[in-house]
């Protein structure tokens, strides 16, 4: 996808760099990047803890809305601490093993006014005679000796009879709600409250070891775990993004005589990826409807069917399950040279994808 696994807090940032146009080979392909090093621990005690607050209280209304102000809260908050771990006598009197923790949460709840255009009561009901165009009885069709229908007897008035109401489709209205606004219009018609929520939690921890003074090790291991669920106007519609991933790294650098250093690094990424219905894993509503040849192939499928309205209509249901297992395995080596008034840097790097889709 391109896109980042960790995006650690700013505390725990060291500095970064833009990467753009032609750019060292070390730093692998893409038209642009940014490198990020993190905070290493240092001989003293250091922290940050910190909260970013915003909601309703201090917004206007939405320019659009209707009625009183809706809420909305917002909280972002988090600490980094680094220093050393107290080990006595290890390296001439001095520390050598130094840690840095970083740990953020956000959690954002937004509440938007939604408008659709249903069905009215009557349509609901059979009742198409405020529709132009005829409705034509099916069983009445007329074929002429190559099967083709010639003509059809419409209903009277445009009214369908209950008794020719399709079971299975009169499931589907436990999915497709009522219009909110009295009449037979069916423009915006149905106004509802949608909320929206936004939930990511994340950890990294880094470690610093001097082992001599030639070879320094270090190593981080990152998690998190971001939830969204961004508002709908049906609730058939409302879908659920839940991205969970992990990061280690683990690399030393050598110091192999005055002249030449080496650099090995190991490194994996995973990132699981779901884009489901909020009916998934709990409600399997393929095989309530019981439409012929409609199955969910995972429980993190369950879901309404994407259902295409026209003339007018607000479509509903969906959406295609997406489903990413996504883990790189990398491990790389680096060795910088001085030779006078050159220096060469030579390195290379093995890398495994495994990439599962559904």
């Amino acid at each position: 996808f391109n896109s980042y696994i960790i995006h650690p807090s700013v505390d725990f940032i060291q500095e970064f760099k833009a990467q753009t146009g032609v750019y060292s080979a070390e730093f692998g392909k893409g038209a642009s990047q940014i490198n990020v090093t993190t905070k290493a621990g240092t001989n003293e005690y250091h922290g940050a803890l910190f909260e970013f607050l915003r909601n309703s209280a201090v917004d206007a209304a939405e320019w659009n809305a209707v009625g009183s102000k809706n809420p909305f809260r917002r909280n972002n908050y988090g600490f980094t601490l680094n220093g050393p771990v107290a080990i006595p006598k290890l390296y001439n009197g001095h520390n050598r093993l130094f840690f840095t923790s970083n740990f953020e949460q956000l959690r954002d709840r937004l509440t938007t006014q939604a408008n659709a255009s249903v069905a009215t009561d009557a349509m609901r009901a059979g009742d198409f005679s405020s529709v132009s165009n005829k409705i034509y009885d099916p069983l009445s069709r007329v074929y002429n000796s190559a099967g083709v229908p010639t003509s059809a007897t419409p209903f009277p008035d445009n009214k369908i009879p209950a008794s020719r109401f399709n079971a299975i489709a009169l499931k589907f209205f436990d999915y497709y709600p009522k219009a909110s606004v009295a009449g037979s219009s069916i423009v915006r018609n149905y106004y509802t409250n949608t909320l929206s929520t936004t939930d990511s939690d994340q950890f990294n921890q880094r470690v610093d070891f001097i082992e001599s003074s030639k070879s320094n090790w270090f190593g981080r291991y990152s998690w998190g775990d971001d939830t969204a669920a961004p508002g709908s106007v049906f609730d058939a519609n409302k879908t659920v993004s839940v991205a969970k991933v992990k990061q280690a790294v683990l690399s030393n650098t050598r110091i192999l005589s005055p002249a030449v250093v080496n650099e090995a690094r190991f490194a994996w990424g995973q990132f699981h990826n779901d884009l489901v219905s909020t009916y998934a894993n709990k409600r399997n509503i393929q095989s309530e409807l019981g439409v012929e040849g409609l199955f969910a192939l995972t429980p993190l499928g369950y879901g309404v069917p994407a259902i295409g309205l026209t003339q007018g209509l607000t479509s509903f249901g969906g959406p295609t399950p997406f489903i990413t297992r996504d883990d790189t395995f990398q491990w790389m080596d680096n060795i910088s040279v001085l030779k006078g008034n050159h220096f060469i840097k030579i390195g290379g790097e093995v890398r495994r994808d495994r990439y599962g889709q559904l």
